[in-house]
């Protein structure tokens, strides 16, 4: 077997070049063969100069037709393929993405560009279902909390409501219109930093400073969960991007306090390490199962149902392509029971 391997492998690696050598080496070899051999036979048997004319025409004949079948068989083994890849592409280019881009033959280049575009079709048919699969789940996000304004914009028309049924409508209707502003607000910026278009405003200023901003900033969700922070931050200067670095404490810390139980407790710390800045957060939340962990980063992914309604599924994919975009990094630990740590790094500049 391992032979076989082997021997399809050595097959495979044959250029395009090497294959027209060879195909004229054997067709020269042909030729010589057939003179050598005409010439051996007649002076054997010593036939007339009429019948040595003859065989020699009957030969030059038969090397002519050989002359053609050259570059046909040539022509078949490279030219039949670009066709097949020719038409293969033309379906991709309308959207079909089930084209038959096998490739059986020994040519290496061939072998080569049809890989490339087996693997093309593979990912334009992840983008359209991700293009699919996001249409659909924009469509729901905006469906919900417009479907709940339509309902207590009904009930406020109703003049037989009380002042405090009156009062409630109008937070639900004010909560689902933030819900849609935030909603539309990340999708728009998440858009643009996977097209590149966002363009950093690089500062000077104390990373330990942001974070204890942010923490008075969101002071009135973790103070009504009675939530206490074990910080270890040190003074960090660093020169980068304040407003986009924002959004991945925001996201991290408001998370954290999201997700703690009553009474718990979220430990923060803020390091330089090895030429990196560490960034970790841990809070003591239900945890993250480890199927859940390889889509935590994804678009409108959310793997606790019950604080559905509190998000939209955006946060950590913005906070991911944001340190992509400033060549950090961003990780999570859990074992799916006694909550989640996050860890981002920062290049040291």
């Amino acid at each position: 077997l391992q032979g076989g391997e082997e021997g399809m492998k050595q097959r495979k690696e044959r250029t395009a070049f090497q294959f027209c050598v060879r195909i004229m080496l054997l067709f020269a070899g042909v030729a010589f063969l057939s003179l050598i051999g005409t010439f051996i036979v007649m002076a054997v048997y010593g036939v007339s100069s009429a019948t040595m004319q003859a065989a020699l025409g009957i030969l030059m004949v038969f090397l002519f037709n050989l002359s053609l079948v050259c570059p046909i068989l040539i022509t078949r083994k490279l030219v039949r393929p670009l066709d097949k890849l020719t038409m293969a592409s033309k379906q991709l280019a309308k959207g079909d993405f089930n084209a038959d881009l096998a490739y059986t033959g020994s040519i290496q280049e061939l072998d080569s560009v049809f890989g490339s575009m087996r693997e093309m079709e593979h990912e334009l048919s992840s983008v359209e279902t991700l293009r699919s699969d996001f249409v659909s789940t924009v469509s729901h996000e905006f469906k919900t909390p417009l479907a709940s304004i339509e309902g207590y914009a009904t009930l406020l028309q109703n003049p037989d409501i009380t002042p405090e049924e009156r009062q409630e409508c109008t937070d639900k209707i004010l909560t689902g219109t933030k819900r849609l502003s935030t909603l539309v607000s990340n999708v728009l910026m998440l858009s643009r930093l996977e097209r590149g278009t966002v363009t950093p405003e690089l500062i000077t200023y104390r990373l330990d400073d942001q974070i204890m901003q942010i923490l008075l900033e969101q002071e009135p969700a973790w103070n009504a969960k009675n939530i206490e922070f074990d910080l270890d931050c040190e003074e960090i200067t660093y020169h980068g991007a304040e407003a986009l670095l924002y959004h991945v404490w925001s996201n991290l810390i408001g998370n954290a306090v999201k997700y703690s139980p009553e009474g718990g407790e979220v430990s923060i710390s803020l390091k330089k390490e090895n030429g990196s800045i560490l960034f970790h957060i841990r809070d003591q939340g239900p945890g993250i199962a480890e199927t859940d962990i390889r889509h935590i980063f994804e678009k409108f992914y959310q793997a606790d149902t019950d604080h559905k309604k509190e998000g939209n599924g955006l946060g950590l994919a913005q906070v991911k392509q944001i340190l992509n975009l400033l060549g950090g990094t961003v990780s999570v630990q859990s074992d799916g029971k006694t909550g989640s740590e996050f860890t981002v790094t920062l290049p040291e500049i």
